[in-house]
Order: C-alpha cells, then structure tokens, then sequence
C-alpha cells in the first residue's frame, strides 16, 4: 500500500517564517493592530471604516451602516491574527459575502472585494502573498469559522 502526498498534507506552510513578518517598535507581538489604525485603538472595524468615510465627506444610508456593522463583526468573529498560517484571499472574501448574504438579501454594495482587501491589510497590518499552489494569501491571518 503506497501513502500519497496530497498538496494540503504539507507542513511548509505551518511553520513560522519571520522574515515575512516585519515587526514595527512598540507593536505587540501577536500582530495587534496595524500603525494606520494606531489613533482609532479600541473603536470597532465598523466605526473606523464609518469614521473614512466621513472625513472624505461621504455620507452613509441607513443600509450602508449596517452592512459596516455587518463587516465589523464578522472581522471580530472570524479573522485572527496568526505568526503560522496564511489564509486565501478567495476564501476569506467568500466567507465575508456568505456572512453578509446569510444577514441580508442581495450582495455587499460598499465593501468590494477591492475594498475588502484594503481593509484587511489596513486593520491587520498583513501583506498579500503569492504562494505556489494556493495563490494569493493573506500572511499571518487565519480564519475561525
């Protein structure tokens, strides 16, 4: 009987790999917060992202808020910040259109997947990779279903 090695079995990508993982003076190490969001410490992702538009004089709906305090929650609830594992770009924004589509009918309207990218790079201060066979990650990020 011959054991074969499936392309998710590999190991390469749990081990840690610092040298993708600067790290700012003053920063905790478990990644915490990126230094754009530094002066909005403690607010909600909702409130941070309401807080841009409103200093590029954008006003909001009624539905626009929600759909913010849609994302915020499910930033607290599904995305942590990980020195081990990386998660797909795809996968994390289809997670964040089925929380969005299970809460309300129809499919984000302010939070694109551009938009999407910005925000999760932005409050976690993570970059976008490309690895071999996945394609483009999120290091540093894991997602908690």
């Amino acid at each position: 009987m011959s054991l074969t090695k499936t392309a998710g079995t590999s190991t390469d990508f749990r081990t840690l790999r610092p040298k993708q993982f600067p790290r700012i003076a003053g920063m905790p190490v478990n990644g915490g917060d990126s230094p754009v969001f530094a002066a909005t410490a403690g607010t909600s992702a909702a409130d941070q992202l309401g807080q841009r538009f409103r200093t590029t004089g954008i006003e909001l709906s009624a539905d626009e808020l929600s759909e913010l305090n849609i994302f915020g929650e499910f930033l607290e609830r599904h995305v942590r910040s990980s020195m081990t594992w990386d998660v797909q770009c795809m996968l994390l924004w289809n997670e964040w259109v089925r929380t969005f589509r299970r809460r309300k009918s129809g499919y984000p309207g302010l939070i694109r997947e551009q938009e999407f990218r910005t925000a999760i790079t932005g409050r976690f201060g993570v970059g976008i990779t490309t690895d071999g066979w996945r394609g483009s990650v999120y290091s540093g990020l894991r997602f908690v279903p």
